[in-house]
């Protein structure tokens, strides 16, 4: 009985990384098989069964004269021994819409107190390079974490130039050399404030340098003029500049996502579900953040014009009384001058009337007869 031929099984083609997997391989090198597997694959779900990964990658281990699970270096081992696994994959899904390794940091440990030099911002930084050497995210974050506050009026001078807007003409607003008394008034009310707690607050949330500078610039730009600000006020403006930046970052993050979606058309891949929903979502948050910005640019400009006509209306008022003063003034200096006209008329007819030829002539009328 002829035994029918076995066919060999099928060798499944070996799995050849990437210069870019192979990058990832030799910046990770220290990380367990099945982290590093899961990293360079970008796939959370692989597991060591996944062969052909696995053997690529201690492939590329090999070449690169390492050894599985061989110890990270000194430094990488204090930093890195703060991240978890739960850590590292919201980093993984954050990386590209995060603003900053610290912003990350913060969230993770949710902690809005940390610093960009501390232990758990710096773990975060150099996981983000392992995953992209060419991260940059963090060259963006201003370089003072923490808002100062102006000095002194003087050192206002040169962001009020910066920002605000110069309607009558094309030169700079202020001459430091050439201050006049208003100009002396609107920095030092500025600089009055700037100095409120609020202020800072805010400031310190946005911790990208293009956020802050438009925090800064936006609230200058709207109260450099106005000396006469009350406290409620110059908070409104506070969250009118806090709202225009989270606007801008909502549309940096609809930018990004709308990206992958265009590109994803262009290649004709199929469309993630969680990108079209994250974008849908955005459009709604920056459509809301419009309505209140709009709702309360409307709110302070109707609460300035009523101030400016409540001012015109004073100023109105003591014009008026003022003239009226005046023509007080002018009906007693008359009054006066004519009694004193009439007072010296008497006199002068008394003195005439003692006089019997005068006396004759005038028909015996009464010095009073005459003045009346």
């Amino acid at each position: 009985m002829s035994s029918k031929p076995v066919k060999p099984a099928a060798t499944k083609e070996a799995i050849v990384l990437t210069p870019e997997q192979k990058a990832l391989v030799e910046q990770n090198y220290f990380l367990n098989i099945r982290e590093l597997i899961q990293l360079v694959f970008k796939d959370p779900t692989l597991t060591l069964r996944n062969d052909g990964e696995v053997k690529a990658v201690k492939q590329a281990l090999s070449e690169l004269g390492k050894h599985v699970n061989a110890p990270p270096t000194k430094q990488e081992e204090e930093l890195l021994v703060v991240l978890t696994k739960e850590h590292k994959e919201y980093i993984r899904n954050n990386i590209q819409d995060a603003n900053s390794s610290l912003e990350m940091a913060r969230t993770i440990f949710n902690n809005d107190r940390l610093l960009q030099s501390s232990k758990q911002c710096r773990a975060v930084q150099l996981y983000c390079r392992q995953i992209d050497p060419n991260y940059r995210k963090d060259e963006e974050v201003a370089l003072d974490l923490e808002y100062k506050v102006p000095a002194s009026p003087m050192h206002l001078i040169g962001r009020v130039n910066k920002y605000a807007m110069n309607k009558s003409s094309s030169k700079t607003l202020f001459d430091a050399g050439k201050l006049s008394s208003i100009q002396t008034q609107q920095l030092d009310s500025l600089l009055a404030y700037m100095r409120m707690p609020l202020f800072k607050v805010e400031a310190d949330k946005f911790v990208r340098r293009i956020d802050r500078d438009v925090f800064e610039s936006t609230f200058i730009s709207n109260c450099w003029d106005k000396i006469d600000l009350a406290a409620e006020h110059v908070i409104q403006f506070i969250q009118l500049s806090s709202l225009i930046v989270k606007y801008n970052q909502i549309d940096r993050m609809m930018q990004r996502v709308d990206q992958r979606v265009t590109m994803a058309l262009e290649d004709e891949s199929p469309l993630k579900m969680a990108d079209v929903e994250t974008l849908n979502g955005l459009r709604e948050k920056a459509t809301a953040a419009m309505k209140q910005i709009n709702a309360l640019i409307k709110s302070l400009v109707t609460e300035r014009n009523k101030i400016t006509d409540e001012k015109r209306a004073g100023n109105a008022s003591m014009h008026n009384l003022v003239e009226s003063w005046k023509r007080s003034e002018d009906r007693k200096k008359i009054i006066q001058l004519a009694e004193r006209q009439k007072v010296g008329l008497k006199q002068e007819i008394e003195r005439l009337s003692t006089m019997s030829s005068l006396r004759a002539e005038i028909f015996g009328l009464s010095s009073e007869d005459i003045l009346r």
